[in-house]
């Protein structure tokens, strides 16, 4: 069993879509995201360098979900798994959710999600 940080229910505005006008009017995107990695160091030592800082964590999905346009929910969910990976040498494992709220489907959806769980050993 692995120990675990989870950051949910990240909210961003952004541009992504297969349908025109999200990619340029925009569109509300949510994040779930959890990181499998060993946490037995930073439970005795109580220090942030023994564990992953999860503002930095943060900062990487936000970095991911803004900075780019995709047109599909599965592309923007690789690239937040690659970049975790690459971010974060001590991370054995991610599961990660990305949620576009209000999708234009042509009726009434509260929200549409892709997911996705990986291990190191699977990129």
């Amino acid at each position: 069993m692995m120990d675990r940080i989870s950051l949910r229910k990240m909210k961003f505005y952004a541009y992504h879509g297969h349908v025109e006008m999200e990619r340029n009017s925009g569109v509300n995107i949510e994040v779930d995201a959890e990181i499998f990695l060993n946490l037995k160091k930073a439970m005795k030592t109580d220090d942030l360098k023994d564990t992953v800082d999860y503002r930095s964590v943060y900062g990487v999905i936000k970095e991911v979900v803004m900075s780019n346009k995709y047109m599909l929910l599965e592309r923007v969910l690789s690239k937040i798994i690659e970049a975790l990976f690459a971010s974060f040498a001590q991370v054995e494992g991610v599961k990660v959710s990305v949620r576009k709220n209000t999708p234009s489907l042509g009726g009434i959806v509260e929200s549409v999600e892709v997911y996705a769980f990986r291990l190191r050993s699977q990129v």
